[in-house]
């Protein structure tokens, strides 16, 4: 009984860890959509004009672009950069699952800005040990490895070890692929790491 009970709390789980950071996006998505179309709303009354709901969602899809469009251009530059740096350090980082949600969007976006190269198998504690996947963050000129282990399904902690290349597995997989591995508490890492080998 209590193994059936586990697998239903731990099936709950998984699922709202998946589900979770997509329903919070799709959520923020529908908002900041319905906050503009409420903004054109007043304007097209204003003017007069007559137009069908679908153009104005569209209109209000449009202008959500075009904002994030300058926004990003704002951040791509030095000036920009920083102030939006102590924007987050200041305010947002210190809202309830802000980093989590951030991370968790970038992994499903994808992008280049993240500080990963290559993703890894190590035993720190020993070859017999457990292995474990990382993510090299930086290589040595004397061929150590920085390698950051994380938490599952927490993408934003874990921790930092320093290995020789030479103890390290490299793993011919993408970083999104090992990301979703780890948000889905270890869920399809059959498809990423070749058991049969071990």
């Amino acid at each position: 009984m209590r193994k059936f009970k586990n697998f239903l709390t731990n099936t709950f789980i998984g699922g709202l860890v998946v589900l979770l950071p997509i329903l919070i996006f799709a959520y923020l998505i529908n908002w900041i959509i319905t906050f503009f179309g409420n903004l054109v709303d007043p304007i097209i009354q204003l003017l007069e004009i007559e137009i069908s709901p679908a153009l104005a969602n569209l209109l209000a899809v449009l202008i959500v672009i075009a904002f994030c469009f300058t926004v990003g251009l704002f951040i791509r530059t030095r000036f920009g950069k920083n102030v939006f740096g102590i924007f987050e350090d200041t305010l947002l980082k210190k809202l309830p699952f802000y980093s989590t949600i951030k991370e968790t969007i970038v992994q499903f976006i994808g992008t280049d800005n993240m500080p990963f190269k290559e993703v890894v198998l190590v035993q720190p504690y020993g070859k017999d040990s457990a292995k474990m996947l990382g993510f090299v963050t930086s290589k040595f000129k004397d061929g150590t490895l920085s390698i950051f282990i994380l938490t599952a399904p927490n993408p934003t902690s874990g921790f930092v070890i320093f290995m020789k290349e030479k103890d390290v597995e490299h793993l011919d997989i993408t970083i999104e692929e090992a990301m979703r591995t780890n948000i889905g508490l270890g869920r399809g890492a059959d498809k990423v790491v070749n058991f049969k080998e071990w």
